[in-house]
């Protein structure tokens, strides 16, 4: 077979759980003799004009074909935020000269959804992993500028939607003392003028159209779901929240995520010299949770008998790395690591004997957590999403109230005087399935696809 994914982003510029899990489909895939394309967004602030581009490259040995554009130079900018004809277009051309098999769409954010449309204007059938909550948030990740888990763009307002791309992008930043303004009065100012007969022509280029885009985005995303074949959830959990906010569950299938074997070697643990080596790998923003983390390492009072070590992006929010600053209050035992380079997860596992998982919404994965299964790593979790499905507390890994500061502190001081619960449940930290049983599962799912297209065009004739 010949198939295609569609990812937002890849690696080696863009690191996270989706670019990971892609590649480790795409890779295995291919290992598995399957011809594999993955198409992906290296940039949406490239050129001066509204074109599209792409060019071609190989990461891994995977071929990577790297869509670039200008998304404010778009028309209609905010818009083309959910829906870009240029980009449908562009791949649609792209898709005809490649022609696979199968698509399978890893997420939408900044692919749009022509990710979805350009296959189905083609008859490709389609598969998509929500690794994201794209169809229910135009954001993607639930978890508003209040701090809450958002029930969905379905049940609250427009002018709910338009502050939160006000509070959790760049907006006010771009405002003179802009840091200093409240987002959900900017946000309603601005859905009022959007409205507004007169005051429409003051509204900011790149919110043109803001109020319309996201009432017309829900009615195009209802009918866009209709056009998946399969819907793949990373838990069951994920599964019966869609199920509830109106998706087929017949058209939904749980694949239970996993990594590559990793060498034994990574089994080893850099000697520990007395301390609890507590760690943070993930990306560096406020609803994966660190500040509690942060708050709860400091209220457990472990002091010299523990550390605390912070990895993933701390300098593409300047503003939150400050925030994070001043939470670790001058810590010397709170250690901000930073990014590190392709390949060195091993080492930085090595280096930890707890992963601390403090996620404040609803994670899909988050494949970390499987990264430390494999490396036989204990993980204290939020109670809460798909964690809940693979953590069992104090049998295989821990968890804690999310956001409870003072929870974390508890359960810290649990396993810091119980070395023997963590020896119980660091040998019981293991993956949940194998990376070929993770394989067979998804090939089994592309021939059901591409066997079904087969029987329709046969029937046709």
């Amino acid at each position: 077979m010949k198939i295609v994914y569609m990812c937002s982003r890849y690696l080696p510029h863009f690191k996270g759980g989706t670019e990971s899990l892609t590649h480790l489909l795409a890779k295995g895939m291919q290992d598995r003799g399957h011809t594999v394309r993955v198409a992906c967004v290296e940039s949406t602030e490239s050129g001066e004009d509204s074109e599209i581009r792409g060019c071609d490259d190989v990461f891994d040995d995977v071929s990577v074909h790297r869509i670039s554009y200008r998304w404010s130079a778009q028309n209609a900018p905010f818009k083309r935020l959910t829906a870009n004809p240029k980009i449908e277009e562009y791949l649609e051309h792209w898709l005809e000269r490649e022609r696979p098999d199968c698509v399978h769409v890893m997420n939408c954010f900044r692919i749009t959804s022509a990710a979805l449309t350009a296959p189905r204007r083609l008859g490709i059938p389609l598969a998509m992993t929500l690794t994201e909550y794209w169809f229910l948030c135009p954001i993607g990740s639930l978890f508003n500028v209040a701090g809450q888990i958002c029930p969905g763009a379905e049940q609250v307002q427009v002018e709910d939607c338009l502050t939160c791309f006000v509070g959790l992008g760049g907006t006010l930043k771009r405002i003179p003392l802009g840091r200093h303004l409240s987002p959900r009065p900017l946000a309603w100012i601005l859905a009022l003028m959007d409205r507004g007969n007169v005051s429409r022509q003051w509204v900011p280029a790149r919110f043109a159209g803001c109020t319309q885009g996201l009432e017309e985005r829900q009615e195009l995303l209802r009918e866009l779901r209709k056009s998946v074949e399969v819907f793949l959830t990373l838990n069951d959990l994920e599964k019966q929240f869609y199920v509830e906010h109106g998706f087929d569950g017949n058209r939904i299938r749980t694949i239970i995520p996993t990594v590559a074997a990793v060498n034994p070697s990574a089994f080893q643990k850099s000697p520990r010299q007395g301390q609890l080596r507590v760690g943070f790998i993930g990306a560096m923003v406020r609803y994966k949770g660190i500040e509690t983390l942060v708050d709860g390492f400091r209220l457990s009072g472990l002091g010299e008998r523990a550390s605390l070590h912070l990895w993933g992006d701390d300098q593409s929010d300047k503003d939150y790395r400050a925030r994070l600053l001043r939470h670790m209050n001058g810590a010397a035992n709170i250690h901000l690591h930073g990014r590190f380079d392709e390949g060195k997860l091993d080492e930085v596992f090595a280096g930890i004997d707890l992963l601390v998982i403090p996620s404040l919404t609803l994670e899909t994965g988050p494949l970390v957590l499987f990264e430390a299964f494999a490396r036989h790593t204990p993980s204290l979790c939020s109670n809460l999403g798909g964690m809940v499905q693979f953590v069992r507390h104090q049998e295989n890994g821990f968890l804690f109230k999310p956001g409870d500061a003072a929870d974390c502190a508890r359960v810290l001081r649990e396993i810091d005087a119980d070395e023997s619960l963590f020896e119980h449940v660091r040998e019981r930290a293991r993956l949940p399935q194998s990376y070929e049983e993770f394989l067979s599962e998804h090939e089994s799912i592309y021939g059901q696809l591409t066997r079904a297209v087969v029987q329709r065009k046969g029937a046709t004739r």
